[in-house]
């Protein structure tokens, strides 16, 4: 009885830890947040694994990859015209929450902060249909 009502618990801890989780398939599309008088912020996540974005009048460019379901890595071209990445590039990571099918709540964090790392907000993006 013990064991049944142990392996019902980490079901339940198993089965809630993974709804949080988001797959790549999910992410891809164009992901927005705000209305167009707080200006345009958004980003695009494409099949091939690249990505742009859009924050006001900064444009970002590269390749994502999805660690975990829920931490995606931004790595920005070095050469924005010619689409290079090196080991110059830029690497931006950011937490993702899903909140619905087609919303997510994302915080930027900086993973070499010391001793832990620092959450920064971001808010919660809809996804485009």
């Amino acid at each position: 009885m013990r064991n049944a009502v142990l392996l019902v618990a980490f079901l339940a801890v198993a089965s809630a830890s993974a709804a949080s989780d988001m797959t790549s398939r999910e992410l891809i599309g164009t992901w927005f947040r705000g209305t167009s008088s707080q200006g345009d912020r958004r980003f695009t996540f494409r099949a091939d694994h690249t990505f742009d974005g859009i924050d006001g009048d900064a444009i970002s460019a590269g390749k994502w990859k999805l660690h975990g379901g829920n931490k995606l890595e931004l790595i920005y071209y070095s050469d924005y015209k010619r689409k290079i990445i090196s080991r110059s590039s830029k690497h931006g990571w950011i937490v993702i929450k899903p909140v619905t099918t087609n919303r997510i709540e994302m915080a930027y964090f900086d993973k070499d902060f010391s001793p832990g790392f620092q959450l920064a907000s971001a808010g919660v993006w809809t996804k485009q249909r």
